[in-house]
């Protein structure tokens, strides 16, 4: 898994959303597993859930991928 912090860069909300859509657009290229950003996880073929982790993952776009 990878975590791109995102809370200490301008516009780093819409950069974290920016960045986690195209993540997702790519998702069968990079192999992900799922992506977490902004208390909503993503999971291929079941698309966005609400999340309600140990971390509210607001400060930066977590994204899994396949071994």
């Amino acid at each position: 898994a990878l975590d791109f912090m995102i809370n200490n860069i301008p516009n780093g909300k819409k950069r974290g959303t920016a960045l986690a859509n195209d993540v997702i657009r790519n998702y069968k290229k990079y192999n992900v597993k799922y992506v977490i950003w902004n208390r909503y996880i993503w999971h291929p073929g079941r698309g966005w859930k609400k999340y309600s982790g140990p971390s509210d993952h607001t400060d930066h776009v977590h994204v899994s991928f396949n071994k």
